[in-house]
């Protein structure tokens, strides 16, 4: 069984719908799964999605988190995926400047993997070049966690933004494991 490993860079839209709380999230993704009997890990950048947190103690951050990535080609394989995520979040010491919070909820992931070459024909007198791929998919169900502290400027409706640092995880069916490093930027 052949081991390879792939880049890509993942990139998604983010934001929260909350009195004052937009945001965006960016990170580091570490990702590994197996497809069609092939290793496939990554280190992907993404900006992370987090729809609704009620922003009260234990507020659901109720949301979809969609990242897509690649393709990234490498050595004729090309690598994408496809990943959402809702959970929910518990605040600790609401109402400081910092607030450590956990969370956790459920995930959904499909890895992909295609192997692409390209031939070359001569046809009525010009060369022509195709290009064939042949590939298949993994889909992965499981559960997400995720630990981290907010600093924000600012309280209550004068709040006037939030940094945060956070580490998250997944872990699912078909041995598809995901390591999140991140900090995230809302107003």
């Amino acid at each position: 069984m052949r081991k390879a490993g792939w880049l890509v860079l993942l990139l998604a839209m983010s934001f929260e719908v909350a009195a004052y709380e937009p945001g965006l999230t960016f990170g580091m993704d570490f990702v590994g799964g197996k497809v069609a009997d092939e290793r496939l890990g990554e280190v992907a950048f993404a900006l992370g999605v987090q729809a609704v947190d009620h922003y009260s103690s234990w507020g659901p951050t109720i949301g979809i988190s969609v990242s897509l990535g690649g393709p990234e080609v490498e050595q004729g394989w090309e690598t994408s995926i496809l990943k959402g995520d809702l959970y929910a979040r518990h605040r600790f010491f609401r109402g400081s400047t910092l607030e450590p919070f956990v969370g956790g909820g459920v995930s959904a992931v499909y890895l992909s993997k295609r192997y692409c070459h390209q031939s070359r024909q001569m046809r009525e007198g010009v060369i022509e070049t195709d290009r064939e791929c042949s590939g298949s998919g993994l889909s992965s169900t499981g559960f997400n966690y995720q630990v981290g502290l907010t600093y924000s400027v600012g309280t209550g409706a004068r709040r006037e933004g939030a940094f945060e640092v956070f580490l998250a995880g997944y872990a699912g069916r078909n041995e598809v494991r995901f390591g999140m490093l991140g900090v995230r930027l809302s107003r």
